[in-house]
């Protein structure tokens, strides 16, 4: 059972739409896949499992619902320690083979992460080897009066910032359009683990959670023998902020 706590805020229904005959399609996010139900509801019976990046067309959506994400493991300055969920609808899909019910938490219009073939140094799993599935660089230039730090532009508007420190560094990333704070938590979730147990929080040398609405910051030192890891996701409604990094 994970013990680090997790606010995310209600997911809002998605619009479906057909134009000109085209479905809207959303994507299975969970990266270890969802479950497809016969009825909209956690008992229901189970149909399959649906892979990370499969292709689903909502129909529409029914019953409201969450699910526990990170149990409370401990109150703290920012926090009163109550368990935190993921809200979602029951959203009725279709497939192409089957029609049933997927929790919508996991849902999302992101296009999902195809993994590249594998080099000698391994395949690329990134949220900017993601970006550049989709998109091309404009513009990587140097933070003024510092040649470690750099920023760069995509042709989609996200903005990579990254800053270098002794062992390691930041990758924080800006998204300026219509991304929800659930698409940073799914992100994050997917490229760089952020489920933290409670035997490594209880091996850290310290840990802190700083969680309000719409904000999630955490940071720890000795996570999994390192120095220091941390992360963060912030939306202001207008712009979605994923930040990760660490020290050795």
């Amino acid at each position: 059972m994970n013990y680090l706590i997790l606010l995310l805020t209600t997911l809002l229904p998605s619009v479906v739409l057909a134009q000109a005959g085209q479905p809207y399609y959303e994507y299975v996010w969970a990266r270890s896949g969802l479950v497809l139900r016969a009825e909209p509801g956690k008992q229901a019976a189970k149909m399959k499992t649906l892979a990370y990046g499969t292709p689903v067309v909502p129909l529409w959506h029914g019953n409201y619902d969450s699910v526990m994400i990170y149990p409370a493991r401990q109150p703290s300055e920012d926090d009163s320690g109550e368990p935190f969920y993921l809200h979602g609808y029951w959203v009725k899909v279709a497939t192409g083979v089957d029609t049933g019910y997927l929790f919508g938490g996991y849902l999302s219009n992101m296009p999902p992460f195809k993994p590249p073939a594998p080099t000698e140094q391994g395949p690329s799993y990134t949220i900017e080897s993601w970006i550049l599935q989709q998109a091309t660089v404009l513009d990587t230039r140097q933070q003024p009066h510092d040649n470690d730090d750099y920023s760069t532009v995509y042709s989609n508007h996200v903005i990579k910032r990254v800053k270098i420190s002794e062992g390691g560094g930041t990758e924080r990333y800006i998204f300026p359009r219509d991304r929800r704070f659930e698409d940073g938590f799914l992100l994050l979730s997917y490229f760089v683990g952020i489920d933290v147990t409670k035997k490594q929080l209880d091996a850290c040398n310290w840990w802190r959670l700083d969680l309000r609405p719409n904000y999630i910051f955490f940071e720890s030192e000795g996570l999994n023998g390192g120095i220091y890891f941390m992360f963060r996701i912030s939306f202001d409604g207008e712009t979605l902020v994923v930040e990760s990094g660490g020290g050795c």
